[in-house]
């Protein structure tokens, strides 16, 4: 629950209520200051009054007046800027003749109050302003001091038999106005360090949705990413079949949709069993195992990943049949070998991978077949001993541009049902 000491100022910002961020955060400022600088200015006439002090209470009344009504003035719509130099040029005021009435500059307990107000023009305005008002407080600080130098006599107006209150008072409104603008300057450096700390984040978050942890820390801190070679990688891929044929009976909103509904699965299921994904072209999706020099990567990995992705487009495709919608089968291939990987450009990074094993892995998705996972001879001599994976052989089966190559289709032994696409038609 919000106390009410944190709404309060709320209700004097303007009903538009345009501001935000810094600008909402010095319309909140504002209005607090003009409050306390009006309380304490009725404390100031008090004081004023009761050590016989003409030139304090006069101007600490109209002084009250003025700024207790600006956050009313703020409420009914005025421009910020111009209301926040207006308190600004009071403080100003009343500082500069408080000090000549009450001994110089030297002598004034009111002199510090000077100091404050390029700072007051600062936190509540704009840098330009904090810099206009500097130069103004200093011109009239020489002014003073140069009077003083040369002889001229400042009276005390006020019965110096009661200056302690005066000065107890003035010290305490010091206090507690330098206490806010220090305050306010904290809050908006911590809120600034945490929108850095937020950005930094997402920038992070967003390289490692697209590079891999090493080498998303590598580019941050040197601008560049070597390229890697990497001995044994267990690549993926997978691709729909007859995508352009059953594509061209959806609409592009359709197909968008639909490829994000599997995508996003895939992503997940990637993510599950540490696989790190590589891109999507098309309809093709590719992700591998093995590239970290701390982690070599399973190709068990790679085949439960393949085998639940497929498994999943059987249980979306009947359901996508079941609501009379299109349904896609989809082919999956799975080869382990050497690569290269890196990023590539320097613009839109992409990290991708490279080699005769990149090649033969998209062989072995092309090879085969709608609802199976085909792997090469060589994955399959790796994962043939793990519990739980039947294989079929198949014999050595044609690639273009390979010749002949070995490859088995691997299921679970307690195979969960593939898609087969006469029972989907």
């Amino acid at each position: 629950m919000q106390l009410r000491s944190e709404r309060w100022p709320d209700y004097f910002l303007p009903e538009q209520r345009q501001t935000e961020g810094n600008e909402l955060k010095k319309h909140r400022t504002l209005v607090f200051v003009c409050f306390l600088t009006s309380l304490l200015a009725t404390a100031y006439l008090v004081i004023s009054l009761f050590v016989g002090f003409p030139t304090g209470y006069i101007t600490m009344a109209a002084s009250a007046v003025v700024i207790g009504s600006l956050p009313f003035v703020i409420k009914a719509g005025a421009n910020r800027v111009a209301v926040a130099n207006l308190y600004v040029t009071v403080i100003f005021v009343d500082a500069v003749l408080i000090i000549s009435q009450s001994g110089g500059l030297s002598a004034s307990i009111t002199s510090p109050y000077l100091a404050i107000v390029p700072m007051l023009g600062l936190m509540l305005i704009n840098r330009r302003a904090g810099l206009i008002w500097f130069f103004v407080v200093v011109a009239q600080i020489l002014a003073l001091g140069v009077a003083e130098l040369a002889g001229v006599a400042f009276p005390t107006t006020f019965d110096e038999g009661a200056d302690a209150a005066f000065k107890l008072t003035a010290y305490l409104g010091l206090v507690v106005i330098v206490f806010f603008i220090v305050r306010d300057f904290d809050s908006r450096a911590e809120s600034a360090l945490r929108q850095v700390e937020d950005e930094q984040a997402r920038t992070q978050g967003l390289l490692l949705n697209i590079l891999p942890e090493e080498v998303a820390e590598e580019l941050k801190e040197t601008g560049q990413a070597q390229a890697s070679e990497f001995d044994e990688v267990t690549i993926l891929f997978t691709d729909f079949e007859n995508f352009t044929e059953i594509s061209s009976h959806m609409t592009p909103g359709e197909l968008v949709a639909e490829l994000n509904t599997c995508f996003f699965a895939f992503d997940a299921i990637v993510a599950r069993h540490g696989l790190e994904k590589i891109k999507t072209i098309g309809d093709a999706y590719m992700a591998a195992s093995g590239l970290s020099y701390e982690d070599t990567g399973s190709p068990l990995s790679v085949i439960n990943a393949a085998l639940e992705m497929q498994s999943f487009m059987f249980r979306h495709g009947e359901d996508n049949l079941a609501a009379g919608k299109p349904a896609f089968t989809m082919r999956t291939g799975v080869h382990t070998g050497p690569v290269v990987a890196g990023v590539v450009g320097n613009t839109k990074f992409q990290y991708d991978i490279w080699g005769d094993t990149v090649n033969t892995a998209s062989r072995m998705e092309t090879s085969g077949e709608a609802g199976q996972v085909n792997i090469s001879e060589l994955t399959h001599d790796q994962i043939k001993g793990e519990p739980g994976l039947n294989f079929v052989s198949r014999g050595r089966v044609g690639v273009k541009g390979k010749g002949e190559l070995e490859m088995f289709f691997v299921r679970h032994s307690e195979r969960e049902r593939t898609i087969d696409p006469s029972e989907s038609r």
